[in-house]
């Protein structure tokens, strides 16, 4: 049976690139495989 990627929205505060959003996350939740589907500047939000 094939795998289904499971996705999670966050809302990017101001002042940190995707990446480092990804790599709270991957810290936090002990997950190895992740990334970003767009990178967002570090002075946008969304």
């Amino acid at each position: 049976m094939e795998e289904i990627p499971e996705l999670l929205l966050i809302d990017k505060p101001k002042g940190i690139t995707s990446f480092d959003v990804i790599r709270q996350l991957r810290r936090k939740l002990n997950i190895k495989k992740m990334g970003h589907a767009g990178t967002l500047d570090p002075l946008a939000t969304g």
